[in-house]
C-alpha cells in the first residue's frame, strides 16, 4: 500500500517491481533499526503500554485479514477450476494466511521478551531465521528460490540430451572457435535459454534482463516485439538488427507461435530446438569508410531498418561533430581492411586495425557513457554509431586500439569511499585514544587518593 504512494517518477520505469527491491530493502532496515532500539531502550511503564496497544492493533488488523482471507476461499472454491481466476484467488488467501501466521508468530515473541519470558538473543535468532524463511521461499514466489527449483540444477549440455543437443552444434561452428565472438538470439516463452546461456558460454542478444537500457529497447522494438514480459520475437523484418547485433544463430524452442524468420535466416537444424543460421551476419568489429549523418535516434533506426541499408559501407550517427565528415570527398582506397580482436574483457577490449585508408572501426557493442578509446596511445572520443553501437574514428595505418570501461562515477566513488574510510579511522583512532586518556586519569585520581 505504501508502494503505491511512492511518485510515479520512481515507479514509472520499463520494470517497476525491480525499483520495489530496493523500497522493500529500505522497509526492512527500518525494521531492523526500530529492533534495536527497542532492545537497547530502557522501557519505562508509559513505553510499554504503547507498545500493548501497537500490538493490539495488529490483533485487530490481523482478525480482519483473516475474515477477507475467508471470503476469498470462498470465491475460490466457487470459481470454476483450473482457471486463471481460480489460481489468482487461491494465491491471495494463501497469501493473506501467511502474512496472519508470520505476524502472530513475531508478535508473540516480543510480548515473550516484554513479560521477561524470552531471552532477547532467541528472539532476535527467531525473527531473523523466520524472515530468512520468507523471504527465500514463501516470499519469493520464483522457482530459484525454492526447493522445486531442482530442475535448474540440471542447466547444462546433459539437460538437452535427446533432444539433439545444439550446444555442441553452436560450439562446433568455426566463428565461434575462432574469436569471432558470434551472438545468439532465442525465441522461446521459457526462461531458460535467456538465464543460462551465459552458463554455457553463449552470448545471447535476447535476455530476460531487469535493467533492459532504454537505447537497446528501442532498437529492438523497431523489429522484434516484446512476447512474455522481457523478449523478444524475431520478425521478418529484423534482418539489419540481427546482423548489427552479430547474431549468427537464431534458437527457436518448440513450435513457438509468432515467429516469422526474415529471409537472411536459413533452417540448419531442425526438432524441438530449431536452429536458424544468419547467413548475413556482421562480426564483432568491422570497418567501414565513411559516415551519414542523421538529426536523432529515431531518424537513424528508421534508417538502419530499410532494406538497402549496407553498414560495411557506411556508419549512420547523430553527432554534430561528425556531420562535416559526410559530405567530405572520400579517400581513394588502396586495399582492404582487416579488424582483429586481440583480447576481449567486460571492460576492456583489445583490437588491432590495420586500414590502407581512413575511416572509422565500428563495434557492435551497446554504446554507453563512461567507455574510452585509446588508439596507439592517443585517446580518441567514442561516438555513437547506427544508433546503439560505438565508434571511432581512425587515421590511415595500422594502428593498436583499446577502448575500455573507466566512468567519472567509479572515480568519484571511490575518493569518497577513501574519504570516508579515511574519516572513520580517525574517528575511532580519537575515540580509543579518548578511553586511555579517561582511564589514565581515572588510574592517577585512585592512586593520589591512596
Amino acid at each position: 500500500l505504501i508502494w503505491r504512494l511512492v511518485p510515479s517518477s520512481i515507479r514509472g520505469g520499463v520494470y517497476p517491481f525491480c525499483g520495489k527491491l530496493f523500497f522493500d530493502l529500505g522497509v526492512a532496515l527500518m525494521a531492523g533499526a526500530g529492533l534495536d532500539t527497542l532492545r537497547e531502550s530502557t522501557l519505562g511503564h508509559w513505553e510499554r503500554s504503547r507498545i500493548k496497544t501497537v500490538l493490539v492493533s495488529v490483533a485487530v488488523v490481523l482478525i480482519g485479514f483473516a475474515v477477507t482471507s475467508l471470503v476469498f476461499h470462498h470465491l475460490a472454491q466457487n470459481a470454476e477450476p483450473g482457471t486463471e481466476h481460480r489460481i489468482r484467488l487461491i494465491r491471495i488467501y494463501q497469501g493473506f494466511n501467511l502474512f496472519i501466521i508470520l505476524s502472530m508468530i513475531y508478535s508473540g515473541l516480543i510480548i515473550g521478551w516484554l513479560r521477561n519470558r524470552l531471552r532477547w538473543g532467541l528472539v532476535a535468532s527467531s525473527v531473523l531465521l523466520m524472515t530468512f524463511a520468507e523471504l527465500f521461499t514463501f516470499g519469493a514466489g520464483k522457482l530459484f528460490n525454492t526447493a522445486a527449483s531442482n530442475q535448474w540444477s540440471k542447466l547444462g549440455p546433459d539437460m538437452l540430451e535427446g533432444k539433439q543437443d545444439p550446444l555442441n552444434f553452436l560450439k562446433s561452428d568455426l566463428d565461434y572457435r575462432r574469436g569471432k565472438y558470434m551472438r545468439i538470439d532465442t525465441c522461446s516463452f521459457g526462461r531458460i535459454w535467456c538465464t543460462a546461456s551465459r552458463l554455457w558460454s553463449l552470448e545471447n542478444a535476447n535476455g530476460d534482463d531487469p535493467l533492459l537500457l532504454r537505447d537497446y529497447q528501442a532498437f529492438r522494438l523497431r523489429s522484434s516485439p516484446f512476447v512474455g514480459g522481457r523478449r523478444f520475437m524475431v520478425q521478418p523484418s529484423a534482418t539489419n538488427c540481427l546482423n548489427l547485433l552479430s547474431v549468427k544463430y537464431v534458437i527457436v524452442v518448440g513450435n513457438l507461435e509468432g515467429f516469422h524468420p526474415p529471409e537472411n535466416l536459413q533452417l540448419v537444424r531442425d526438432g524441438y530446438y530449431r536452429i536458424f543460421e544468419n547467413k548475413s551476419f556482421l562480426p564483432r568489429a568491422f570497418f567501414v569508410p565513411r559516415v551519414v549523418f542523421e538529426p536523432d535516434l529515431k531518424s537513424i533506426l528508421k534508417r538502419i531498418s530499410l532494406s538497402g541499408f549496407s553498414p560495411l559501407d557506411y556508419v549512420v550517427t547523430d553527432e554534430e561533430r561528425l556531420r562535416r565528415l559526410e559530405n567530405e570527398p572520400l579517400e581513394k582506397v588502396i586495399g582492404p581492411a582487416t579488424v582483429q580482436i586481440v583480447s576481449y574483457q567486460p571492460n576492456e577490449i583489445a583490437l588491432s586495425v590495420n586500414n590502407p585508408s581512413a575511416g572509422f572501426l565500428v563495434l557492435n557493442e551497446v554504446f554507453f557513457p563512461g567507455w574510452q578509446a585509446n588508439v596507439d596511445g592517443q585517446r580518441e572520443e567514442i561516438f555513437r554509431a547506427n544508433g546503439l553501437f560505438r565508434g571511432v574514428r581512425m587515421p590511415a595505418g595500422f594502428h593498436y586500439v583499446v577502448v575500455s570501461y573507466k566512468p567519472r562515477s567509479v572515480r568519484l566513488g571511490a575518493l569518497v569511499s577513501f574519504a570516508a574510510l579515511f574519516l572513520s579511522l580517525l574517528a575511532l583512532s580519537f575515540r580509543i585514544f579518548k578511553r586511555r586518556s579517561d582511564g589514565v586519569q581515572v588510574s592517577d585520581a585512585t592512586c593520589g587518593g591512596y
